[in-house]
């Protein structure tokens, strides 16, 4: 049996067209590369240089393409380039995705006869080397620790064991590369290629057609989470692969009909219930396809005895739990004994509860909101587009496959929305997998329809240009993620450093790499490290606080945890490499390492010093320092500590704050603050003085600073260097316009935060090494609003200005004036000069534009004007990520009745648990419900709703980076707007 899709025969371009079109095309091709060779120029040339760069492209592109067209090139898309040549404004960006797509024109409408294995291996190789050269460096928390540990000691995973992994995450350890926890990232590198490679053949076997392979493995390989479980250790890659197999086999039997065909589909049918039992839930739909395809099959028992011998064959992989668990691996914390053990590994019984929690109109109704949430952030609308057009098509003219890739994504879909647990994004990958097979069929019957080669080679250029967005998006990310050694640096100081033969209770997130170090480096093994996991009813914290103290009475204890309940110990909790050390006597050493301070607050606190491990921080990032003092008298107060980073007149760029209960310390014992100091977004580049004091708050309002005794507020500790921002913001206005200083206005943002005032955000770029003295002038038509000046040194690099204008700045527009105060040209087309006065997008109502941390920026919060009692208030925020993030965050909406008489809140991670922080790459969009729930007896009249974003291992929030709203209270905790209780 032939392909299900059979391309038509192409017809060929005329030969007179053939004959003369290198010259359109070449003046197309030449014209495109001298205007963006121009315009990448930070400055505008003189028109004889310009001139000489348009023919010194053209004349060589003529005869360029008069070449390729005489040796069988398709140069017919190249025609695409001329969108460019008269696009009216400078795009750069636009500029390389046109490129792009008529280089994939030109390339596929050339290869359309390529030999079947080559684009296979085109994509196998792709795959692999963007994988390798992404992947994580190294020791991972949480599962993927676990992972790495499991396959490094032939240990035993949580349930459902996924023993068919560790075997092979085993292999990967004797690779001749980096540690073992590399290895075993590799392993994902190889399997998340082999998957794509799957991919590619699978539709290619459908529907004949090779590009539409390419385009359906393109898809699925930048998906953000696929290539996130392609450069990490975990078990989703071979549940991704373990999908992809049965599907080609069943695809493979509907051509040929074939039986070794049905052996490998029950071979890789039953290897994927080995790994993980979620995949039994496509049986149904396997077995409705082979109905479709085959009902003799079904209704022959004769024809399954080989089929059947191979499904029971790959199921002796699961003898490895119980025999491994009775050889007594260095890691197994649920030791297997008997049938009943290992029934309750392999079906992860324990999870019961987590299937079909959410099953009410209402819950799933949000649940369908984060799918989409989801589904947006890994495929782009054009692709999506294309797959619900392949999920139609097919339905209609080929309902075998239609019920193969629809029922695998449905009945996933409804898995994973259904799941409690907080990976929602994780869950859905053999759905992603459907999708992108759908996708690839969606290119093959568009492919038939357009019945020219020419519009074929458009429409995979298309669909591929859509697959390199998302790459593009996302490769900064991964790169970046690429080099973060952050769980290796912490786990291993936390466990070199702690007191000899101390306990550390962890979590899971930073339990598994600090069994790692022990167990496979062979570090610390005096120490005990002991899992802290939810126990049935108990709350956590209760939890957490009752091993604390078990801990403390026999050992040194470090917990990774800190929750509010325990100030009630009667212990001192200070900050220790990320964790925190439990005290259970004062400590009067001073450690070592650290740069000493003597100075005196009020003549009775001592600052002695402090550590600051990094120096420099780029705007909106963070730094981290520690302060040690003592009270030099018994102190019958509580007392605040600060630390800010100022600039030379003073003006604070980042501050952090901590208020002790001062009076339960005693006098000359050291404690240790630590202090996350995050600096605005709109700090420009140089040196700044980071200081530090104390203050208490005055009984009639306000606060009062203790002084010196030379009768300074604060002590110096150091300078700081603030370094150029290369990185492009994150803005939800993004523009691209030069001027012929060599900066450019490249996105602007509105904030209305604060009533009856409208904070303009705007993000430049310097081109040259010391632009011209430039001053930014903002109007509300020909009234002049504000004005500032921008830097004027240093290497080309992003900043940021902010600008506060009237609520109800409108028609607002953007003029720079150079060294002599005359307006500075805008450049155009070919950098040519067009005006002097760009206009702003128009500004919407309630803007929010709120960076939180140097993480992310609240970007929208909508609420209802009023709310019940004994009834939910929903809230729906909306963030955009500013970095890969590497922090597991809770976002804490929550009300608050007037005079404080009432409160009420909705703790959560992200996007009802489904997006959670630990996932999110740069510039991705979530979308955050809540629900509040209102207490019956609050009182009613104005609540404020605030929002806080806190770690949910150590409780700090994440700091509103605006000066603003610092000065008002809201350094930690953002008001958003008021709510009438009725």
């Amino acid at each position: 049996m032939g392909p299900v899709l059979t391309p038509p025969s192409q017809p060929s371009t005329s030969h007179k067209l053939q004959r003369w079109a290198f010259l359109p095309l070449g003046c197309a091709l030449g014209l495109y590369m001298s205007r963006t060779i121009v315009e990448m120029q930070p400055t505008s040339l003189p028109f004889p240089t310009a001139l000489l760069v348009l023919l010194a492209y053209s004349i060589p592109s003529v005869f360029g393409v008069a070449i390729a067209q005489r040796i069988g090139v398709e140069c017919v898309p190249l025609a695409l380039l001329a969108v460019y040549v008269f696009w009216p404004q400078v795009d750069l960006t636009l500029s390389t995705v046109i490129a792009f797509a008529s280089l994939c024109a030109c390339v596929t409408a050339t290869l359309r006869h390529l030999p079947d294995w080559l684009p296979d291996s085109l994509v196998g190789v792709a795959a692999c080397a963007l994988y390798l050269h992404t992947s994580a460096p190294g020791m991972l928390p949480a599962d993927a620790g676990e992972f790495q540990l499991a396959s490094a000691v032939l240990g035993i995973a949580h349930p459902p064991g996924y023993p068919l992994y560790t075997l092979l995450g085993k292999l990967a350890t004797f690779l001749p590369v980096g540690n073992a926890a590399y290895r075993v990232n590799l392993l994902s590198a190889f399997i998340g290629a082999l998957t794509l490679v799957m991919v590619c053949r699978t539709v290619r076997r459908a529907t004949g057609d090779k590009e539409a392979g390419i385009v359906a493995a393109a898809s699925l390989g930048v998906a953000a989470t696929f290539w996130a479980q392609s450069t990490t250790a975990n078990v989703r890659s071979l549940t991704a692969l373990l999908t992809a197999l049965p599907v080609y086999f069943l695809i493979s039997y509907l051509r040929e009909r074939s039986p070794r065909y049905i052996i490998g589909f029950a071979v890789t049918l039953s290897l994927g219930l080995t790994h993980h039992g979620s995949l039994s839930l496509f049986i149904p739909v396997y077995i409705a396809y082979l109905f479709l395809v085959d009902r003799e099959l079904l209704i022959s028992p004769q024809r399954w005895v080989q089929p059947l011998c191979a499904f029971l064959l790959p199921l002796t992989v699961l003898l490895y739990l119980p025999l491994r668990s009775l050889m007594n691996p260095p890691f197994d914390p649920a030791p297997i004994r008997s049938v009943g053990d290992f029934l309750n590994h392999v079906l992860a019984l324990g999870f019961r509860g987590d299937l079909f929690y959410f099953r009410t109109i209402e819950d799933l109704a949000l649940r369908i909101g984060v799918l989409k949430n989801i589904l947006a952030l890994e495929f782009s609308w054009v692709l999506m587009s294309a797959a619900i057009l392949g999920m139609v098509v097919t339905l209609v003219k080929h309902r075998d496959l239609g019920i193969l890739f629809l029922g695998i994504w449905t009945i996933n879909a409804l898995a994973a929305l259904t799941y409690r647990a907080p990976q929602t994004v994780e869950y859905l990958i053999p759905g992603y997998v459907a999708l992108a097979c759908l996708i690839g069929l969606a290119a093959a019957y568009l492919h038939v329809a357009t019945r020219n080669k020419l519009f074929a080679a458009l429409v995979t250029s298309i669909l591929l240009l859509a697959a390199f967005l998302n790459f593009a998006n996302n490769y900064p990310s991964y790169l970046a993620l690429s080099h973060d050694t952050s769980t290796r640096d912490s786990a291993k100081n936390c466990l070199s450093n702690a007191p000899p033969n101390a306990q550390i209770l962890a979590n899971w997130h930073w339990v598994t790499p600090l069994w790692y170090l022990q167990l496979v480096d062979g570090m610390r093994p005096d120490v005990t490290v002991r899992y802290v996991y939810p126990e049935g009813a108990t709350p956590i914290a209760e939890t957490w606080q009752q091993r604390i103290v078990e801990s403390v009475a026999i050992a040194p204890t470090i917990i990774t945890n800190y929750y509010p309940n325990f100030v009630e110990l009667p212990y001192r909790i200070e900050p220790f490499d990320n964790a925190f050390y439990v005290r259970t006597l004062p400590s009067f050493d001073l450690l070592p390492g650290i740069s000493l301070v003597d100075a005196t607050l009020g003549g009775v606190i001592q600052i002695l010093g402090f550590r600051l491990d990094h120096p420099a921080v780029l705007p909106g990032g963070r730094l981290t320092i520690h302060i040690y003092w003592r009270p030099l008298t018994k102190l019958n107060r509580d007392y605040s500590f600060f630390v800010h980073l100022v600039d030379q007149n003073g003006i604070p760029f980042g501050q952090g704050d901590v208020t002790h209960l001062a009076a339960r310390y005693t006098v000359g014992e050291i404690i240790a603050d630590e202090y996350t100091i995050s600096t605005l977004t709109t700090t420009m580049p140089g040196v700044y003085r980071l200081i530090a004091g104390s203050y208490i708050t005055l009984p009639e309002g306000g606060w009062q600073r203790l002084t010196t005794n030379t009768g300074s507020d604060n002590v110096w500790l150091a300078d700081v260097q603030v370094t150029p921002q290369t990185q492009p913001p994150v803005t939800l206005h993004p523009l691209r316009v030069p001027f012929t200083s060599g900066v450019r206005l490249v996105g602007a943002d509105y904030d209305d935060s604060i009533p009856g005032q409208r904070r303009l955000y705007l993000h430049w770029q310097t081109t040259t090494e010391s632009p011209p003295a430039t001053r930014v002038m903002i109007y509300a038509g020909d009234a002049l609003y504000d004005q500032t000046a921008l830097p004027t040194s240093g290497p080309p690099h992003y900043f940021t200005t902010a600008h506060d204008l009237p609520e109800n700045a409108a028609q607002l527009s953007v003029e720079l004036r150079g060294p002599t105060d005359r307006p500075l040209a805008v450049l155009g087309p070919w950098n040519m000069p067009r005006g002097q006065r760009i206009t702003l997008p128009l500004p919407k109502s309630r803007n929010r534009y709120v960076p939180l941390g140097g993480e992310m920026v609240l970007v929208g919060a909508d609420y209802v004007e009023s709310a019940h009692r004994d009834k939910d208030c929903r809230v729906t925020l909306r963030f955009r990520s500013l970095a890969p993030l590497t922090h597991d965050y809770v976002v804490a909406p929550s009300l608050t009745g007037p005079s404080d008489a009432w409160r009420a809140g909705d703790d959560s991670v992200p996007a009802l648990g489904g997006i959670p922080t630990l996932k999110w790459l740069r510039g991705w969009d979530v979308e955050d419900v809540h629900r509040i729930p209102v207490p019956g007896s609050a009182t009613t009249g104005q609540a404020t709703l605030y929002l806080t974003v806190y770690d949910a291992f150590t409780l700090k929030s994440l700091a509103v980076l605006d000066e603003r709203l610092a000065r008002i209270g809201q350094g930690t905790i953002l008001a958003l707007g008021k709510i009438e209780v009725e």
